[in-house]
């Protein structure tokens, strides 16, 4: 008998053993997987809230408002985003803290923006992970009113770049830096700290800084010429030294129409411009004398390997439309602007591109033709 469970005890050990062995390499297997997996960075550009939005989402029975419907079309796109970024170019500075002659229960669209924080929930729930807190408009309620959109928005679970020297995220085992920089403030006189492009010095040495700190860094810029989709020469400059600092990737807004894209080398160094990202959401498409495109964006997904080599683009055209339940942003389906978006955003593109479900897609590891 004594040597019979003995059998069995050495039988089950035997079985733990075989079981532990096994639970180890599966669970080895899954951490490759995910080391393997890479990062897909998604980046949208202005964010904006004008008055029509603001009436769209005022709900009457409830007395709030809800911004949601306005991402409902494109929310599956910016949730497969591993990280998804986007330039907030209004502010949530509470209740009448921005005079305006219209005001919708209290807020304001252009000329100074100010949204209720029901637009922070409304970004975090529709797939947003962090925001660019440094446009023209940042300051439109003034420097409190900054702070204050900074407070909502984190608070509401989402990271924000440009209200500090540098944001950093981990995603998949990736550590991505981002920093947020704007050509101006309308006028407003920035408090201190507050990342004016001008101050150079000051940015490319954030940048470099990051670079020793990070796998990837990104930089979302707010500067160019209003309607125009070609970068100015100024643009190109800055872009330029911010690769030449480390930066990997730059994210262009404030023209309110996409623009083209370009792999750098500048100093030895590669990097990723796309220099306008357009209108990822808005009321402009109504406002007359604008040009059709002002309706138009650009969501960028990039990806990013394991080692940080970026390998991939894919850029999917989007529209702001006005529809049953509010102005909405969606896929590009029209041939006309599609059509559009090749002969503009992807004309002088050095890589040869392939259309794909709702997207055009960029081997950036392709020799150029």
């Amino acid at each position: 008998m004594y040597e019979a469970r003995r059998k069995r005890t050495g039988r089950g050990v035997c079985l733990l053993l075989l079981l532990g062995v096994t639970a180890y390499v599966l669970f080895t297997c899954i951490l490759q997987r995910e080391k393997e997996k890479g990062v897909w960075i998604g980046a949208v550009g202005d964010i904006m809230v004008h008055t029509g939005q603001l009436t769209d989402a005022w709900d009457a029975s409830t007395e709030t408002f809800d911004f949601t419907p306005a991402f409902s079309e494109i929310k599956t796109l910016l949730t497969a985003q591993d990280l998804m970024v986007g330039n907030l170019e209004t502010t949530c500075s509470g209740p009448g803290a921005v005079p305006a002659d219209v005001l919708i229960h209290g807020y304001t669209g252009y000329p100074a923006f100010n949204t209720p924080d029901a637009i922070a929930t409304a970004l975090k729930e529709s797939g947003f992970d962090l925001l660019g807190v440094a446009n023209n408009h940042a300051l439109d309620g003034g420097e409190q009113g900054w702070k204050r959109t900074v407070s909502v928005l984190q608070e509401a679970g989402l990271k924000t770049a440009g209200d500090t020297p540098c944001t950093y995220c981990t995603v998949q085992g990736l550590r991505i830096a981002v920093l947020a920089a704007t050509a101006g403030t309308n006028g407003k006189v920035p408090p201190e700290g507050f990342p004016l492009l001008q101050e150079n010095v000051a940015l490319l040495q954030r940048i470099r800084d990051a670079k020793t700190q990070a796998d990837l860094v990104v930089v979302l810029l707010h500067d160019g010429v209003e309607y125009e989709s070609a970068p100015t020469d100024a643009l190109v400059r800055w872009t330029d030294a911010c690769i030449a600092a480390g930066c990997d990737v730059v994210f262009v807004s404030h023209a309110h129409v996409p623009g083209p894209v370009a792999l750098r080398k500048v100093q030895g160094r590669q990097g990723l411009v796309l220099y306008g990202l357009g209108n990822f959401i808005s009321a402009q498409s109504d406002i007359a004398g604008l040009p059709e495109q002002a309706a138009y964006g650009l969501l960028a997904s990039v990806y990013v390997a394991p080692e940080g080599a970026i390998t991939q683009l894919r850029l999917y055209p989007t529209c702001c439309t006005r529809g049953a339940q509010a102005y909405q942003a969606q896929l590009m389906r029209e041939e006309a602007g599609l059509a559009w978006f090749k002969e503009t955003v992807l004309q002088q593109q050095q890589y040869t591109y392939q259309s794909a479900e709702g997207c055009f897609v960029i081997d950036l590891l392709k020799k150029e033709e």
